[in-house]
């Protein structure tokens, strides 16, 4: 039973901390350069904190580097209010990719501050970009929903959950958690995103159109989630046999692009490979892929994620400029990841050279051979689908090539088998 009575909360942490405006504009994703911040005030330091931890989530070496340096001249200043200490400490873990051990700290924090929504998003967001996802449910379970229904934060607080839930695979919760988030809060484009991703992976495309149209006034205007909740619709239509529709979703997500950094170039591709693997015959965004082929070479041995890496190939590929993925395998020596994840990564990319130069049946082999070590990458079921699509199409290649160069398409185990049965684009 969901509690849905928000009126008072405790045992906030940080939330207190650094102040109820502040903790909504990161919680709901809201541009923190629109908060009226006192120069060298102690709200502008906490809000720089939030920037850099922002930083953290977009895997580069550089900006881990800034952050670092950051820490390095802040963190003392910053850790003399004690509800920061532990959260500044992860932080710099976070940041010197001792994985581990942020996750350590933000825990422990947690277990003291049970009611800290803040700090449960900032966990839930190294866990995304780590690959653990799921694993926040060890934390949401041991929390106090009674004392958190208490709080402004708990609609955040069951977004999150909803979205967990979802990559579990327990969809009929992470839609009822993600309803009942948005009824008690609109302004939540979390909310939004964790039910649009429970009605993907329930494969309801017309729920996900419906919703998005009835509600975009709730989450059009938001600067931190729209492009991807955008890229949501698109696909969404996309699997619903409306490729006109789709193409004019996807045109008017990518106009929100803020900047040509490759991060922005994320959902951009994630829409262009389904409509590539849909569409094959289909060139209209040749011009397109050789453009994003080329701001992602900029970014070759600067990512510390394998998923952030394998849009790049796919942009590649798609490029026809294997090469660039040889490059990329050769670049990719292990820092700042970790070592599972590093080792299905370089398979993954591995995969899409063969896929690039014609070779299915490797293509084939080597994706469902890791299958189940896909989330190790980071990312959402929804977004990680591009494997799942690439490894249909390989096999269908294989099954489809002239006798002159047959490939003999290796036998899939059911557990592959499920995982391209039942796909739309």
């Amino acid at each position: 039973m969901l509690l849905t009575s928000p009126t008072g909360a405790t045992r906030s942490g940080i939330c207190a901390t650094v102040g109820l405006p502040l903790a909504r504009s990161v919680l709901a994703l809201h541009d923190l350069a629109d908060l009226d911040c006192v120069e060298g005030s102690r709200q502008a330091r906490h809000a720089d904190l939030f920037l850099n931890f922002d930083m953290l989530t977009s895997c580069n070496l550089r900006d881990f580097a800034r952050v670092s340096l950051y820490l390095k001249a802040n963190g003392g200043a910053l850790c003399e209010a004690e509800p920061l200490r532990l959260i500044v400490q992860a932080l710099g873990h976070w940041a010197s990719f001792d994985y581990p051990a942020a996750r350590r700290d933000f825990v422990a924090h947690i277990a003291r501050y049970d009611c800290d929504v803040l700090a449960i998003f900032m966990l839930h967001m190294l866990d995304f970009c780590t690959g653990r996802t799921v694993e926040l449910l060890d934390v949401l379970n041991r929390a106090d929903e009674r004392a958190l229904a208490e709080g402004s934060q708990y609609p955040y607080y069951l977004a999150i959950k909803s979205f967990v839930l979802c990559e579990r695979g327990d969809y009929d919760s992470a839609l009822e958690h993600g309803l009942a988030s948005f009824g008690l809060e609109r302004d939540n484009i979390y909310a939004v995103h964790a039910i649009t991703h429970a009605y993907h992976e329930m494969k309801d495309d017309a729920s996900i159109i419906a919703f998005l149209r009835e509600h975009e006034h709730d989450w059009i205007d938001n600067p931190g989630m729209r492009m991807h909740v955008y890229w949501h619709k698109a696909i969404a239509e996309l699997g619903q046999g409306q490729p006109g529709s789709a193409r004019a979703s996807f045109d008017y997500f990518a106009s929100m692009r803020a900047c040509s950094h490759a991060e922005q170039d994320l959902d951009i591709v994630g829409f262009l490979w389904r409509h590539k693997m849909a569409y094959p015959n289909d060139h209209r965004y040749d011009a397109l892929w050789r453009q994003l082929a080329d701001r992602w070479t900029g970014c070759i041995g600067a990512s510390i994620s394998y998923f952030h890496d394998l849009h790049a190939a796919l942009c590649f590929c798609a490029a026809n400029k294997p090469f660039l993925i040889k490059k990329m395998i050769y670049r990719s020596d292990g820092v700042g990841v970790p070592y599972d994840a590093h080792q299905v990564g370089v398979a993954i990319l591995t995969a899409v050279y063969h896929y690039s130069a014609g070779n299915y049946a490797e293509t084939v082999s080597i994706l469902e051979s890791t299958l189940a070590q896909w989330p190790k990458i980071g990312g959402s079921g929804a977004q990680r689908e591009l494997l799942s699509l690439t490894l249909r199409d390989a096999l269908l290649r294989c099954r489809t090539a002239s006798p002159k160069v047959h490939q003999p398409a290796p036998a899939l185990s059911h557990h592959a088998i499920m995982a391209v049965t039942g796909l739309t684009y």
